[in-house]
């Protein structure tokens, strides 16, 4: 026996009641403290319409909905709200349970959330879910309310599906474009159906009343697609989750859209309007189109929120670089994927046609209207994949999920600048190089009427920003006079110049010409008689950040009107042939001075000696020149033909013997600026001299300076000091 004494025994018993005395005394005084602490919370409370779970989750069931929120779900305690709403939308043929909102969810939570609804109408079809909350559509640019189709279980009179998560490390705590709550509807419906491509990539789901047929074709379509755009080059481990879900609902009000997930790229869906089954090439560009988005998501920037949609409206205006950086070369690029997918290579879309404008409007465009600004310019698309084949695509979106802006990818991903590229591209894009039959119009060309030829100066300025353009239209409206001609000269502060002569059908196009300050193109009496419209393009790009800033263009053109000289071309007897340096002094040929360049090279003579047989004139060369403090006899021969239609010498081709001069063919080796004559682009033709000039003692003198851009073949008179300054003149002379 443990307490023999009992003396000691009775002391004892009589401490112990001392001891729980004190114990219980504390206990009395812990729990009236003014803060006690709490319990973790094991299961879900509810307070009124609110429903708390602390970190260890639990079950409740409220309104005859069952949450389950699994252990681990929520780091802290969280309070949301659940109550009775009605459907929002009206996509789905039949309503089989209540509808509950639920909300101020947490925008992050680590464990999917199960939920149970009883149905309330017997289910023909799939068991399905839908979620209605807002997110963001690409198409429609915006953050609107849509529904998401979840499969469920059917256990007894319920429907068990799962609330999808998002992980509260996803894309790494603190994401301030992410922070926040939101809230979504929930319902089952029925009537609905789903299927599962071959391949195992998509699962659609559509109603009862659509044909299978009819669905294994848009199945095949998708595969399609997912096909191409892999052979591209683009990279799908961004999503780690297949199939890709698709649904074909009615009263969509758009033929389709990609639709960024609250949820995160695994559940990210794609729209398709079911009008668009009775209209096949529609349906398969827009489904290209909107999968390419899905694709596009892959690839944006971790920084950006593109990798959700459920906080993208704050975070655009948080983080204006997403609207502005992104989302034109995303519609641009899926436009462009229509005629890609499409196979067809002569398809433009319908909504390219409607802003078929913009790509010359600017990037500034990108402000105020991202989206129709993509859409035109797809133009731009197409002609980088022409120079650059369809896998530079993927390249420059790699270039932009490491954060390069969108202009700054470009550059990177084709080693060019853009710069230059820019300005080919409008060329080409006003030449019909990128869509034949866009005529000058719908690319936002201002048209000026020439009523009558005089002497005319005028100007034009605005503002430009990166990667913009003007277009102006020249119609020559006035009556040609035989006797009278003229030349229009354009320039500009700032900018590239090209000049396209244009008939009056538009599929005709010629380039006359490219500058980057001043350009000057004659023979406006042809234009008119021919009835042709000198089309302008002045493009212009800033080549460094910010690319949407403004600077001001000052455009300007000027008429001059000359007398073309009646020329009989039995009584030119002479040619002479002058090439002149640059230097100080004043030089003599034909009869006439030229400040500002030396005396006449070797070269230079006035004693080709022949006549015109028809147009053609040959004559030979013999002639003793003074020339290094000796007298040089020279030798040669020359062929001149005119064109008195253009009023033009159309080619030219002289010879020098002796000395190292031997052969020179003139032929496509000048630019001419200051005179009235006719320029063409080397690789198009010979360029023709124009035969304007005064009545001087050489009768007709032609000048033009020599350009740098000359061909090799004209090396070894520039080798002997002609240059990109010196000057050539050209003299018929009559008996």
């Amino acid at each position: 026996m443990l307490f023999k004494n009992t003396k000691w025994k009775g002391a004892t018993m009589k401490y112990c009641y001392f001891l729980l005395l004190v114990v219980f005394s504390i206990l009395v005084i812990s729990c009236n403290k003014e803060n006690p602490s709490e319990p973790e919370k094991e299961s879900g409370q509810q307070n009124s319409n609110a429903v708390i779970f602390g970190p260890l989750g639990g079950t409740i069931i409220k309104e005859n909905i069952e949450i389950k929120v699994p252990a681990g779900t929520f780091s802290s305690d969280v309070e949301f709200k659940v109550s009775k709403s009605t459907v929002p939308l009206d996509y789905f043929s039949t309503v089989a349970s209540d509808s509950y909102l639920l909300e101020n969810i947490p925008a992050f939570y680590n464990q999917p959330i199960e939920i149970s609804l009883p149905v309330n109408k017997t289910i023909s079809g799939d068991t399905l879910a839908a979620i209605s909350v807002p997110s963001y559509i690409t198409s429609k640019s915006s953050v609107q309310e849509v529904i998401k189709i979840i499969p469920g279980t059917r256990n007894g009179n319920k429907i068990k599906f799962i609330l999808p998560n998002l992980p509260e490390n996803y894309l790494g705590k603190g994401n301030i474009f992410l922070e926040g709550k939101f809230s979504c509807t929930i319902w089952i419906f029925n009537g609905w159906t789903s299927y599962k491509t071959n391949q195992n990539n998509f699962q659609i789901f559509f109603q009862n009343t659509v044909s299978q047929s009819s669905i294994i074709e848009i199945g095949n379509y998708f595969e399609s697609a997912f096909n191409k755009i892999k052979q591209l080059g683009f990279d799908y481990s961004g999503r780690t989750k297949r199939p890709f879900t698709v649904n074909i609902k009615k009263n969509l009000g758009i033929d389709g859209a990609f639709v960024s997930s609250n949820f995160g790229r695994n559940n990210d869906f794609i729209d398709i309007n079911e009008s668009l089954l009775s209209k096949p090439n529609e349906l398969k560009a827009t489904i290209g189109h909107e999968f390419f988005h899905s694709i596009q998501a892959l690839y944006c920037p971790s920084s950006q929120v593109a990798q959700t949609g459920r906080m993208l409206a704050e975070a655009v205006s948080k983080n204006p670089k997403y609207s502005i950086e992104q989302l034109w070369f995303d519609e641009a690029t899926s436009t462009w994927f229509e005629g890609v997918f499409l196979v067809d290579p002569n398809y433009i879309s319908p909504v390219f046609l409607q802003n078929s404008h913009m790509p010359l409007a600017g990037y500034g465009s990108i402000t105020t209207d991202p989206q129709g600004y993509g859409y035109g310019m797809c133009a731009y698309i197409r002609f980088l994949t022409s120079k650059y084949g369809e896998g530079v695509i993927a390249k420059i979106y790699q270039k932009i999920k490491d954060n390069l802006v969108t202009l700054d990818a470009i550059s990177n991903a084709t080693n060019y600048n853009f710069d230059g590229l820019w300005h080919m591209f409008v060329r080409d894009y006003l030449s019909q190089k990128i869509y034949n039959g866009l005529i000058p119009t719908q690319l936002g060309a201002t048209l000026i009427r020439i009523n009558n030829l005089t002497a005319t100066e005028a100007s034009a300025k605005w503002q430009y920003c990166s990667a913009s353009g003007k277009i102006y239209s020249f119609f020559m409206a006035f009556t040609p006079d035989e006797m009278t001609d003229g030349r229009i000269t354009y320039s500009v502060n700032d900018g590239e110049i090209s000049v396209f002569k244009v008939n009056n059908d538009f599929n005709k196009y010629e380039l006359l010409g490219i500058a980057d300050t001043m350009i000057t193109i004659s023979n406006l009496r042809d234009i008119a008689k021919n009835k042709e419209l000198l089309v302008v393009s002045v493009s212009k790009h800033r080549g460094f950040s910010p690319y949407t800033k403004t600077n001001e263009i000052d455009f300007r053109y000027k008429i001059e009107v000359f007398e073309k000289p009646n020329i009989n071309l039995t009584k030119i007897k002479k040619v002479g042939i002058y090439t002149l340096l640059p230097g100080s002094g004043t030089s003599n040929a034909g009869s006439n001075t030229y400040e500002g360049f030396a005396n006449p090279t070797i070269i230079s003579s006035d004693g080709y000696v022949g006549s015109f047989t028809g147009n053609v004139f040959n004559g030979n060369l013999e002639e003793t020149k003074w020339y290094n403090d000796s007298f040089t006899n020279l030798s040669g021969t020359i062929t001149l033909t005119y064109d008195p239609e253009k009023n033009i010498i159309s080619s030219l081709r002289f010879e020098v013997s002796g000395l190292q001069y031997n052969y020179y063919e003139l032929t496509n080796k000048l630019i001419l600026n200051n005179v009235p004559f006719r320029q063409r682009n080397e690789t198009m033709g010979t360029t023709e001299f124009g035969v304007f000039g005064s009545a001087t003692a050489a009768n007709y003198v032609i000048s033009s300076e020599v350009s740098e851009k000359t061909p090799t073949s004209w090396s070894s008179i520039k080798s002997n000091g002609a240059n990109n300054t010196s000057k050539i003149v050209i003299t018929l002379k009559e008996e």
